[in-house]
């Protein structure tokens, strides 16, 4: 049984979720859309780097990358993942994707799912490289934007003190499982929660 052939397969996932997302792109996704899918897919790229993995693992973190948040897309934030899974399978033909293939790809997509709990090295990688800017200069930039997109989906009124504590919190229950992660990003993580911990403080009490 010949190998499909994974340069392909690259190309027209790239190709075809970037015109997904230009069809079905939302203004008030300020955060989970195109730029951020394409960060992820660089960021799984560069952790896979560092471990042994075989071009159809890389594959599979590829495809995984790109459509892991096509579900904000079509459906409630809340069930996104498994509108992503679903999206997945829709063009797993076109893609030249596999039933082995799209179910690997499935449960990468589905481990970025809150609470986080990955199985194995591959959704390692893509959870890591799902909140890879947490321990990185973007944190500043991506927070703001994570908090125009609440913002507007949010029935109830929301501080950006309200989301800030918010985001604290997260960041102390957040992980990362990849020794590569843990050894390059902890510590910014760590410094850019401490900042946001003292803004906070220097913040003027209404």
């Amino acid at each position: 049984m010949n190998q499909p052939s994974y340069n392909k397969v690259f190309a027209k996932t790239e190709k075809a979720v970037t015109q997904f997302f230009e069809q079905h792109g939302k203004k008030n996704l300020t955060y989970h859309n195109l730029q951020h899918t394409t960060y992820v897919v660089h960021k799984t790229l560069e952790i896979a780097a560092h471990y042994p993995v075989t071009d159809e693992q890389l594959m599979v973190l590829y495809v995984a990358a790109w459509f892991h948040d096509t579900g904000y897309l079509l459906t409630d934030p809340k069930k996104h993942e498994l509108k992503s899974a679903e999206v997945l399978k829709n063009m797993a033909v076109e893609l030249g994707l596999t039933h082995a293939h799209v179910e690997e790809i499935t449960r990468c997509i589905l481990a970025t799912r809150y609470p986080r709990k990955p199985v194995g090295l591959l959704e390692e990688i893509i959870c890591d490289a799902d909140t890879f800017n947490l321990g990185t200069k973007d944190f500043w930039d991506t927070n703001k934007r994570i908090f125009r997109e609440v913002f507007a989906d949010r029935k109830e009124k929301l501080s950006k003190l309200m989301f800030d504590q918010e985001t604290i919190r997260f960041m102390e229950v957040h992980q990362y499982y990849t020794a590569y992660c843990r050894q390059f990003l902890k510590q910014g993580k760590a410094q850019n929660k401490k900042q946001l911990q003292t803004t906070l403080l220097l913040k003027p009490v209404k």
